[in-house]
């Protein structure tokens, strides 16, 4: 009994699709953020911020619905903006760390396109299952 018990929750975490934290540039924004707050980034990350707030609001907008997932992404994007309001518009750097982000994808056999395939194709509706799905639980 123990042994079909284990099979079954085998099956079950094999239908969740995993797309690890660092595949998702949304979580190297809250991670550069987090590294500012406490000083150790010489560079404001709000450009990367503010284009993955506006990536958790299209995301939504493109699937034509809006579920209990979108809202905690949408509601997780803003911290990190609203934290950032006064610092300074840093392109430069943020274009480097985004191109750092994509070589880190292409060494590791996948592109930004397909991550984001990944994303959109197998949306969680609730906020367990995003968590699950970003291998958080």
């Amino acid at each position: 009994m123990a042994h079909t018990a284990h099979k079954l929750k085998k099956i079950c975490l094999c239908s969740v699709m995993v797309i690890p934290i660092w595949k998702i540039y949304s979580y190297w924004a809250f991670f550069m953020t987090f590294l500012w707050h406490l000083g150790y980034l010489p560079f404001s990350p709000l450009v990367s911020v503010i284009f993955t707030f506006l990536g958790s609001i299209v995301l939504p907008l493109e699937l034509g619905s809006v579920t209990q997932a979108h809202v905690f992404i949408i509601v997780t994007h803003i911290i990190p903006l609203w934290s950032l309001r006064h610092t300074p518009i840093e392109v430069t750097p943020n274009v480097l760390v985004f191109l750092v982000y994509n070589l880190c994808l292409l060494v590791s056999g996948t592109t930004y396109r397909d991550v984001y395939t990944d994303v959109v194709t197998h949306q969680p509706q609730t906020i367990q299952g995003y968590l699950k799905q970003r291998g958080l639980m």
